[in-house]
């Protein structure tokens, strides 16, 4: 069976376009199947399509057979959502990859994984540089989120709401 998508309040997205819905066989092995059902969306804040669009997601993960979190695959989802994350930014440009920070923050009842990552991609007048961002948190499910911004402008903003907007995923 196919998961539910996450639950993201409209409020929060103001000035921003949801550009995808997608569900995806994210690993399918013995024992078990896990899949990804995604809401994708990029910013329409005037002058924030310059050079890099900032963009979000949102993704819970289904398992069959039906599997609570546990310590050992709550390492695997980690793990797998790291990797994965990566190659989604490499996919959007993003060069020169390097982790930042890792940290705890609270989402909802659940405690997620942070990481941020820095690196640079390709724009009309040369390189910029990026900042970009995923958590993984489990509740009664595995959840993650996360984006990307330029490192332009008010950067402390565009943090300040990337964490606000993972944090408000439910």
């Amino acid at each position: 069976m196919d998961p539910e998508p996450p639950t993201v309040p409209d409020d929060d997205f103001a000035e921003w376009t949801r550009v995808g819905d997608s569900t995806e066989v994210l690993f399918d092995g013995a024992p078990v199947t896990v899949t990804g059902r995604t809401l994708r969306y990029e910013s329409t804040t005037p002058g924030a399509r310059d050079s890099l669009d900032r963009f979000f997601f949102a993704t819970r993960l289904g398992l069959e057979p039906s599997v609570s979190p546990n310590v050992a695959l709550t390492k695997l989802v980690r793990s797998g959502a790291a990797d994965g994350f990566r190659d989604q930014l490499s996919e959007r440009g993003f060069k020169h990859i390097q982790r930042v920070e890792t940290r705890t923050i609270p989402v909802g009842d659940a405690e997620a994984d942070l990481y941020r990552y820095r690196a640079r991609c390709a724009a009309a007048d040369g390189d910029i540089s990026a900042e970009a961002m995923m958590a993984v948190w489990a509740d009664d499910s595995y959840q993650i989120a996360g984006g990307g911004y330029p490192l332009t402008g008010d950067v402390n903003t565009a943090r300040r709401e990337l964490r606000r907007l993972i944090r408000n995923v439910r």
